[in-house]
């Protein structure tokens, strides 16, 4: 039966992306595939108690499908706005509604993220006073820190770079977005979740030596007009080495078609 507590037994994972157990939580990679969603879950063992890092679409599939018990979350951050890490922040904010749940939720994300801000107003006016709790929005930029549910989550900036859409509708392409990594304490541990990221000096810094790296591995060899947006598999390979344990995350897995 589901309910609060320990999480029901990880019946399978894909190969590479078992869950790690540490000293009093755990870390599972609910899903993460490059441009389509990546949800990370964060549990704490003592009490049940769980956040998300990043909310991509089929957000609410993966944590019914691995038996979450949904009154236990005690926040959301998001990295960036892009759509694979945020786009099922609107369907989680209705089930939660549809769940009936009453606390406030923390959600933390940087500035100049657009797609978060619409989406939170979109849910406000959408629902209105039929809305049964808070969404209490803080800023997390780099240099920032914050704490949730006795997990201390430090932001620093990634080295992603991507497309700036003005308010008047101008886009600029090749900008260096005001993305996320994260570096999460608890327990005597750290765990490292890059974010989408290219490899820079930042990350190399907070990525050695932790208990855990969750490291994006999007191309398979350097990809020339994608340079400073994301990390090769090599890359990847090079910089989960320096780390105690880890997960390449946000691959390529399946040819698109298109």
């Amino acid at each position: 039966m589901v309910g609060p507590g320990p999480l029901p037994p990880l019946q399978t994972s894909p190969a590479g992306l078992e869950p790690w157990v540490g000293n009093g939580w755990s870390v599972e990679v609910l899903f993460s595939e490059a441009g389509l969603s990546t949800t990370i879950l964060v549990h704490r063992h003592s009490d049940g108690g769980w956040l998300l890092l990043d909310c991509g679409p089929g957000v609410t599939r993966d944590l019914i499908d691995r038996q979450v018990w949904l009154p236990s979350l005690l926040g959301v951050v998001l990295t960036h706005g892009h759509a694979d890490h945020m786009g099922g922040l609107f369907a989680l904010l209705s089930l939660l509604r549809l769940s009936g749940r009453r606390p406030p939720l923390p959600l933390f994300y940087p500035t100049d993220c657009r797609e978060v801000d619409a989406t939170v107003q979109l849910v406000r006016s959408v629902y209105g006073g039929s809305l049964p709790f808070v969404i209490e929005e803080h800023v997390l930029d780099p240099g920032a820190r914050c704490t949730i549910g006795g997990i201390t989550i430090d932001a620093i900036a990634a080295l992603h770079r991507g497309t700036r859409v003005a308010e008047d509708g101008r886009t600029t392409e090749g900008v260096r977005l005001n993305a996320l990594s994260l570096s999460l304490r608890h327990g005597g541990q750290k765990v490292v979740y890059g974010g989408d990221s290219a490899p820079h000096d930042g990350l190399r810094a907070i990525v050695a030596g932790a208990d855990l790296a969750l490291l994006e591995a999007t191309f398979p060899t350097a990809v020339p007009h994608a340079f400073e947006v994301h990390s090769t598999l090599p890359e990847a390979h090079a910089l989960a080495a320096t780390a105690k344990d880890s997960r390449l995350i946000h691959r390529i897995e399946r040819p698109r078609p298109w």
